[in-house]
């Protein structure tokens, strides 16, 4: 028998994860996946759970509110110091999931993956019902985005940033393969007035080759 129920559904991708695995290969991109999954274990806040991976996004579900959206902001946090590692972005909305032998379907799914596009690399975006109801979390607060048309959802959602957790972001973005990188590396050169820090000589060699594929990213 379906059973619906009330559920936070936190979904987090890898910014950038195609240009990785197009500028390291996938047995690299596979490597960032495996270290991506043991970040989000250790980011795991009692009452979230990892309930499946597609790919480089990963998808939580929660009870309650507070619980998932504090796994969200320990994994930024996590990832926001990890070297060498692509930024992610997150998405979490609160709403009618029906549990269907064993899958989870329904509006609120699609509602969380459009919040999570919409989110810019480095970012955790909630809905209205997530920063209403996840109040008790420390120094976190809430910047309304106001209501966004997301792409393929008819009505506009009211959408906001979640600003706290212990995050300490200095990372410069690897004009070619979208990793972190220290932005003091010697890997680094100038073009057009612009200074460009890379995680490789290879990145760096390949942006020498064709600036202007890059540049603009």
């Amino acid at each position: 028998m379906d059973d619906e129920r009330q559920l936070t559904i936190m979904m987090a991708d890898l910014a950038g994860y195609t240009a990785l695995t197009e500028a390291h290969g996938s047995v690299e991109a596979a490597h960032v996946v495996a270290r991506y999954l043991a970040l989000a274990a250790d980011a795991m806040a009692p009452g979230a759970r990892l309930l499946e991976r597609i790919g480089d996004e990963l998808v939580f579900v929660g009870e309650c509110a507070t619980p998932v959206l504090d796994t969200a902001l320990r994994l930024r946090a996590l990832i926001a110091c990890t070297p060498r590692f692509p930024r992610v972005r997150i998405g979490v909305h609160t709403g009618p999931v029906v549990v269907d032998g064993g899958r989870y379907v329904g509006h609120a799914l699609n509602v969380a993956a459009r919040v999570t596009a919409h989110a810019a690399p480095g970012l955790v975006l909630c809905t209205e019902r997530v920063a209403t109801t996840a109040i008790d979390l420390p120094g976190v607060r809430y910047r309304s985005l106001g209501a966004v048309r997301l792409r393929h959802l008819v009505q506009p959602v009211v959408v906001y940033e979640v600003i706290g957790g212990a995050i300490r972001d200095t990372n410069a973005i690897d004009a070619v393969c979208r990793r972190q990188v220290d932005p003091t590396a010697d890997l680094a050169l100038t073009w057009d007035g612009r200074r460009y820090v890379f995680c490789s000589a290879a990145c760096r060699e390949t942006f020498v080759r064709r600036p202007g594929d890059y540049a603009a990213v």
